[in-house]
């Protein structure tokens, strides 16, 4: 053990030595800084910090990575155990599973390091970017509410519009502002109402509720994480066969169409969750549900609109009614309505006397369209719904869990670039090391959705999965796109993610490096 450490830190201090690395941290901060400060999107304030977030953390992720390749494959090559340099650090024979262990340790410490302070800062930016705005948009809604106060001191607004907007801005005023008591008249008898006039007041509360409406929604569905329980239909798929005979009776295909659509067909029920035709109902089972909780349980999902995936409108309106099954009851809920754009997720608060005993729970979708048009369904998307997301997790502990998943990104790449240090020169070493991270980049947008139908595909097919088994990619750890959408995941989740790409790799890599070695000329030298 204490050789292990002695190799780590001379590791250690041969890299805070390195011109190159203290020359590419403050082009790390600088790159994170500015698109931090990005304020590009949809127009909405959760997508502008949404963008700012995920290039932030992208890039931040990608120059890690980079970094801990060159470091690990670069510091660590044939050379430095050829030429006797290793021994300069060592007064005893030892293990080359030991100097591995020991030099992967070193570069491990200086990678997550990097990320680390790249997260703080990151964290840093969001979270002050958001008090500013929060703080901003509640000084205007204390003199909207002060000058409700000061005018309609019994709380009874004759105009009924007026009165009904008062009130959901005052329930999503509370929300934000979270007051330790109950809030009074006498908390806004200081507020300044100078410029407020019944002629003007329903244009500065539409003003007001908007901006509540738009700092509620980046604060519970970016800012605020929750664990995601993914429901599984209950119903069974219809083949690509099927769903072309279906389009081909209704006139919507033609017999010589059917070779070409076929494929897309496919591809579209691979990446489908369901779809919802006019009329019809579609059911979801979610198991595995905390029976303990009490609030803070939630419908979640995004829709579509169209006929099909590829051809999909995101800007249609869909129209549906959502029932949950009452386990007690044993009968359906009253009906929700849910009308509005499509291609949004929305969060739809539930009760907890829908999750039976057992940690289950039921949900039906009905599509509510009628008509002749028969391209209105309604689609979801696979990894995009219907979840039951329950609990509440601050942004901080949502960073957390993502820099400690990526963090095991960056502990495989630079076990990786070890192995390559340790098995060749410095030069193959780093190409072989860029090599890995492209493939990991990249590799799994090459593999199809689900398996083709010819065995020639197939076998291809097969070859893309196993590779990408072995290859540590981006796509594994799924943090970006956990954060993105306000996941997180459970200890066990999360646990059971850092096992399976993390320690089982890493350890089959020091088990091939180290026999690799063996068979190895140099392989005499670290044994001496």
């Amino acid at each position: 053990m204490f050789q292990i450490f002695t190799i780590a830190k001379q590791t250690l201090r041969a890299h805070l030595r390195s011109k190159a690395l203290l020359t590419i941290i403050p082009v790390l901060l600088c790159l994170i800084w500015i698109l931090t400060a990005d304020t590009s999107g949809d127009g909405t304030l959760k997508s502008t910090f949404l963008v700012r977030l995920e290039y932030s953390i992208n890039m931040a992720v990608l120059l890690c990575a980079l970094i801990t390749l060159w470091l690990s494959a670069y510091n660590l090559s044939s050379q430095e155990v050829e030429s006797h340099q290793i021994q300069l650090m060592l007064t005893r024979p030892v293990r080359t599973s030991h100097i591995w262990i020991g030099k992967f340790l070193g570069t491990l410490c200086i990678s997550a390091s990097l990320l680390a302070l790249s997260f703080c800062y990151i964290t840093w930016h969001i979270s002050n970017d958001y008090n500013k705005l929060k703080h901003e948009y509640i000084q205007s809604s204390d003199r909207v509410i002060a000058w409700f106060y000061e005018n309609y001191p019994d709380g009874k607004v004759k105009d009924r519009q007026l009165g009904e907007m008062a009130m959901q801005h005052f329930r999503l005023y509370y929300s934000i502002a979270e007051p330790k008591e109950q809030l009074t008249k006498d908390d806004f008898k200081e507020v300044d109402t100078l410029g407020l006039n019944k002629a003007n007041i329903f244009t500065n509360l539409s003003f007001a509720l908007n901006n509540m409406q738009k700092l509620v929604a980046l604060k519970t569905e970016l800012l605020t994480a929750r664990i995601h329980h993914d429901g599984k239909p209950s119903f069974r798929q219809a083949s690509a066969e099927e769903v072309f005979n279906r389009r081909l009776s209704k006139g919507l295909a033609k017999e010589n169409m059917r070779d070409n659509m076929l494929p897309l067909i496919r591809d579209e029920l691979a990446r489908s969750e369901g779809r919802i035709d006019q009329g019809d109902s579609k059911e979801w089972t979610f198991s595995g549900l905390d029976t303990d909780q009490q609030k803070n349980i939630f419908l979640k999902m995004r829709l579509f609109y169209g006929m099909d995936l590829n051809s999909l409108s995101k800007t249609g309106n869909i129209n549906i009614f959502i029932s949950m099954w009452e386990p007690n009851k044993k009968i359906w809920s009253d009906p929700y309505q849910w009308q509005g754009r499509g291609a949004r997720y929305y969060h739809l608060p539930i009760r907890s006397d829908f999750i039976s005993k057992d940690g289950t729970a039921k949900i039906k979708i009905t599509n509510a369209e009628r008509g002749k048009n028969m391209t209105n369904a309604v689609l979801i998307r696979k990894n995009e719904g219907p979840f039951i997301v329950m609990g509440q997790y601050s942004f901080i502990q949502s960073m957390t869990q993502t820099f400690l998943l990526y963090s095991g990104l960056l502990a495989t790449f630079t076990a990786v670039g070890c192995s390559f240090g340790f098995l060749f020169s410095s030069s193959m070493a780093i190409l072989l090391a860029g090599t890995y991270f492209i493939l990991g980049s990249i590799l799994n947008s090459f593999i199809a959705s689900a398996a083709p139908p010819s065995l020639f595909e197939q076998i291809i097919y097969y070859f893309h999965l196993g590779i990408s088994k072995i290859v540590a990619g981006f796509g594994d750890f799924h943090s970006g796109e956990y954060l993105a959408r306000g996941q997180i995941l459970s200890y066990f989740e999360a646990f059971k993610v850092l096992s399976i790409e993390v320690f089982v790799k890493i350890t089959a890599l020091l088990l091939i490096t180290v026999q690799c070695i063996k068979r190895k000329e140099f392989g005499k030298v670290a044994r001496k």
